[in-house]
């Protein structure tokens, strides 16, 4: 559940009790400033293999909440298949000396799909494909979107962590900064189908929110490498411009995950995280972001070095 749905949610009439609501913030801020700390712990270690670990940790736990809500299969072999494989590729998408790891993802890949058909061929009576192709899709999108934070550290060794923060930041903030205007100015539901608590004007704070925090966050570096006697000239416009356009990809993630939990009937992809449900609801904007903010930043530069 995101952060503007929250705020909608506390705001209308009826809905929750006093008490509840401010059980819900306090459980809100407690899983925050845990997941603060671990983060910060994690971003510590960025450049070591700890990275890849709780991606892949992490890629099997969003594959589980997904599989668990749309409940789409049910073999077993095709589960442990699929969260070995979300496991597995974490640690198949950087470059090593003298090993072509992108062939073994590649291959890593044929060998699931391969494998999913010979099951599927054999069980053909108790599956439907549409499930089966669910489930291939998940398992191939939700880690091989999470990589992208591997390539983004391999292709910018010295500013990975730079553009790692602000791919995790404007996806979040993007709901930080939906839920306060959502919160104080929210009148016009902007898709009421897929998700009722949204509206026009939560939308937009949170374009708004993502650009001035990538700006902000910009000059913080900025000053941050000229402290360490660094010449960086940050360019502001296109930090702007991916700020706005990261904040989309952030909102589209989200309604894709609220749509498909709306089709399912369920509330939170899991209760993993007191106060905001799952892991994929803190997640679903991530996945879009941060393959968007490698691409973005492989034609759009946003600093350069003297």
């Amino acid at each position: 559940m995101d952060a503007e749905s929250m705020g909608n949610r506390h705001t209308a009439e009826g809905n929750n009790a006093p008490g509840k609501q401010n059980s819900s913030l306090h459980d809100r801020l407690i899983t925050a400033g845990v997941g603060l700390a671990i983060l910060a712990a994690w971003l510590f270690f960025y450049q070591t293999i700890l990275l890849q670990i709780v991606l892949a940790a992490l890629g099997v736990l969003l594959l589980y909440e997904m599989l668990s809500v749309t409940r789409c299969m049910k073999n077993p072999f095709i589960l442990l298949l699929s969260f070995f494989y979300a496991a597995v590729v974490p640690f198949l998408v950087f470059p090593s000396p003298g090993l072509d790891l992108s062939l073994y993802y590649g291959l890593a890949t044929f060998v699931y799909l391969f494998c999913l058909l010979a099951v599927y061929l054999v069980q053909h009576r108790e599956m439907h494909f549409e499930d089966l192709s669910f489930v291939a899709f998940i398992s191939i999108a939700i880690p091989a979107s999470l990589s992208f934070a591997i390539r983004i550290r391999e292709s910018f060794p010295t500013d990975g962590l730079f553009f790692f923060l602000l791919a995790l930041g404007g996806a979040w903030f993007t709901d930080t900064s939906s839920f306060f205007a959502g919160t104080l100015l929210g009148r016009h539901k902007l898709c009421p189908e897929i998700s009722p608590k949204k509206t026009v004007e939560g939308f937009f704070g949170g374009i708004v929110g993502s650009v001035l925090l990538c700006i902000v966050t910009g000059w913080i570096y900025s000053l941050i490498c000229g402290l360490k006697g660094a010449d960086v000239t940050i360019f502001y416009w296109q930090l702007a411009v991916f700020g706005a356009t990261s904040a989309l990809a952030a909102v589209l993630g989200d309604l894709s995950a609220s749509m498909i939990k709306r089709q399912c009937g369920a509330k939170d992809y899991g209760a993993i995280l007191p106060g905001m449900g799952g892991g994929m609801d803190r997640f679903d904007s991530v996945l879009l972001v941060l393959p968007y903010t490698y691409f973005f930043l492989q034609l759009f530069p946003i600093l350069v070095r003297s």
